[in-house]
């Protein structure tokens, strides 16, 4: 929006708090948020990864602050207790991008076939050993040239084995890798069967052992004693859990991937032969204060999760009491994951989702309730469009919605959306007497949306109303404190939408013609006339009772300029002023007042949108509109004395809508979308004052 002359003054506090706040949004409300313009969604959000269990980078907050690793493991472990168990107790790790099985030659290295319990030298330090699967069985070819080519072995006609084979004998076995690498691992290698022709690599070792290869891969190494002495315990623990859950009959406990927990073995060569100690002292330091220490509940080894970062909230995980959600004051210490920005594109939806089409929405219709903006989000709804213009949907998990884009920064489901959409026609407002405050606007799709600011809260999300609305909604204050907002429907009829307390009670057709925006005036004994453009040009308004009930539709003639709204309001006991914009653009009032319509009166000024009025106090009326050079422009009557017009600047791109705040201060809120395609509102004193402009969220 571009601004320029305004006027300062003083911004009603109202207004100040309406822009002091971010978007929050409540657990369990609904979220809907239009495709911006340029078909790319902005988010933010807390935190990388599940959040369930401890946090990393809490861990590392709460070990400076102070705490030791014992007491980090009870705070995001409550209800657990310190259990020993054999250190040196084997665990089975599949290393999952190791295929096919391929081993260096080494002194002393031989394999078993489980098969049989017969043993099979390959000590050949010039070779490398290559274990593949085939349907009569497993075969193990040697290589004298780097694995350029292979020679199968048939070790004196035992070959082919029924497997698995396990290799072992040195205290570490190189493997090698598809890219080149190779990795050494204590203990030993085993071939496995999986299917006809693959194979998969399983190292067992020792518990220790395992964690030593764990930790730093999990956890910087440089980080405090008490952070890695946690995530000691809680590796140990995950794995022990594995462990015990496997299912019977598999050939392993657990994976090597984060899938499980990352594991690296004992030393990496890269495929240029670079060597690195994947085991520093201060990770192996860690394993030892710790040895055989896991956490239990009611006995028996916890499921041990973790991530590296929960945002401040941890995650419950339910079915296991351990794992709560709770807030964590540790976790924004020095955490580069606390805070985070992603962009995420329509057509990126749609790659990841082709069953919603071209999305031109992301509806969040449920979050876990904790934290920022109601917490995680648990289920989304996408909405969409198919080539031929068919309406679509997909329900989706927040977690898929986090793996569309999880390589690209999509860090947690601790997030929101913060792009702001934009609109061509005005947006409405109302504030309630508790500092409660109720938008509406006609949406990108022409559907009517509405959001409410809460004192003390902030912006709650934006929610569809459904429907499609030519123009921009107005609305009103029932003397039962209950909200209705009208809007032209795409047949000309009227419609009014019910609100109360927040709650969208749906369109209900009204009748009538309509070809501008309606505007309703509440009249003082509670019922309201609306009035609008009719079919046949003329002004027109229907009258219903504070009961709702309908009065009928009257006409009260004139020839008013095509699509452009009237606009009105009580200026006296007894006394209401219309404002309408002739057919050669120029503006007219009319008023009723002794129980009958005076004439149409001209007073000057051009417009070709929709206009405003606004009564801030008896036998005053202001009008509002956007002037030729498209900013807003305003005229002040008391009695039937004009005051000349006034360029309160800005760059408004549609018609505004007015309200006398109902605080007694005779203050008046316009409301406006500007140039850029943003709303806003702007607060204007019963002296005549302006406020600064408010964008709004």
């Amino acid at each position: 929006m571009v601004v320029a002359g305004t006027v300062a003054a003083v911004v009603a506090a109202a207004v100040v708090g309406v822009a002091a706040f971010g978007p929050s949004h409540r657990a369990g409300a609904q979220e809907d948020y239009p495709v911006p313009g340029d078909g790319v969604f902005t988010l933010a959000g807390h935190g990388f990864g599940h959040g369930h269990g401890m946090s990393q980078y809490g861990a590392r907050g709460a070990a400076r602050s102070g705490l030791t690793s014992a007491q980090i493991l009870s705070f995001y472990y409550p209800g657990t207790t310190a259990t020993g168990v054999s250190a040196s107790s084997p665990i089975r790790v599949r290393l999952m991008a190791a295929s096919p099985f391929v081993v260096q030659g080494v002194a002393g290295l031989v394999f078993r076939n489980l098969a049989t319990g017969a043993t099979y030298s390959v000590a050949d330090t010039h070779s490398r050993y290559r274990v593949l699967a085939a349907s009569d069985g497993m075969h193990v070819d040697a290589s004298l040239d780097g694995g350029v080519t292979w020679i199968p072995l048939t070790f004196g006609g035992a070959s082919p084995f029924a497997g698995p084979l396990v290799f072992q004998g040195p205290p570490v076995i190189k493997l090698y890798f598809p890219d080149g690498s190779a990795r050494d691992y204590e203990g030993t290698l085993t071939a496995v069967r999986t299917g006809t022709a693959t194979v998969a690599s399983v190292n067992t070792l020792g518990l220790d052992k395992y964690v030593n290869g764990v930790l730093p891969r999990e956890m910087p190494a440089s980080w405090e004693a008490a952070a890695l002495q946690a995530q000691a315990v809680a590796a140990r623990t995950y794995g022990v859990s594995a462990r015990s859950s496997a299912p019977a009959g598999q050939a392993w406990d657990i994976c090597d991937t984060t899938a499980c927990q990352v594991y690296g073995g004992r030393r990496l060569y890269s495929s240029t032969g670079q060597v690195t100690d994947l085991q520093p002292p201060s990770s192996t330091a860690a394993v030892t204060a710790t040895a055989g220490l896991v956490r239990s509940y009611n006995g028996a080894p916890i499921f041990a999760q973790f991530s590296a970062s929960n945002g401040g909230w941890m995650a419950a995980n339910p079915g296991f009491p351990y794992l709560v959600a709770k807030s964590d004051p540790y976790d924004r210490i020095s955490n580069p994951y606390a805070n985070w920005t992603l962009t995420l594109s329509t057509a990126e939806l749609s790659g990841c989702f082709p069953a919603a089409g071209t999305v031109y929405r992301i509806t969040i219709l449920t979050r876990d309730g904790h934290g920022d903006w109601g917490g995680r989000i648990v289920t989304v709804r996408l909405s969409g469009r198919a080539a031929d213009g068919t309406l679509l949907q997909q329900a989706i998990s927040g977690d898929d919605l986090r793996r569309c884009k999880s390589s690209s920064g999509f860090r947690s489901t601790y997030a929101t959306v913060t792009s702001t959409w934009v609109t061509s026609a005005a947006p409405v407002g109302i504030h309630e007497p508790n500092g409660n405050l109720d938008m509406f606007a006609r949406g990108p799709r022409g559907e009517g949306f509405f959001r409410r600011y809460l004192a003390g809260q902030g912006w709650q999300a934006w929610q569809s109303g459904g429907g499609v609305i030519l123009g921009g909604p107005t609305v009103y204050r029932r003397s039962t404190g209950s909200l209705v907002v009208w809007a032209r429907g795409t047949t000309n009829q009227l419609y009014a939408a019910g609100v109360k307390d927040g709650q969208w009670l749906g369109w209900t057709p009204k009748g009538g013609t309509a070809t501008s925006r309606p505007y309703p005036v509440q009249l003082p004994d509670g019922s309201v006339d609306v009035f609008y453009r009719g079919g046949d040009g003329a002004l027109w308004y229907g009258r219903w009772a504070t009961t709702g009930a309908f009065l009928g539709f009257h006409s009260l003639g004139g020839g008013l300029a095509p699509g452009i709204g009237p606009a009105g309001a009580v200026t006296g006991t007894g006394r209401i002023t219309v404002l309408v914009v002739g057919t050669n653009n120029s503006l007219y009032t009319r008023s009723y007042q002794g129980g009958a319509w005076g004439p149409y009166r001209s007073i000057g000024g051009v417009t070709h949108s929709d206009v405003a009025a606004a009564s801030p106090a008896a036998g005053v009326l202001d009008i509002y509109l956007r002037g030729d050079t498209g900013t807003l422009v305003t005229r002040h009557a008391v009695g039937a004395t004009w005051g000349g017009w006034q360029d309160a600047g800005g760059g408004i791109a549609a018609g505004p809508w007015a309200n006398v705040l109902a605080d007694g201060t005779g203050r008046t809120e316009v409301w406006m979308t500007g140039t850029d395609g943003y709303m806003y509102v702007r607060v204007h004193t019963s002296a005549g004052a302006w406020g600064g402009w408010q964008r709004l969220p």
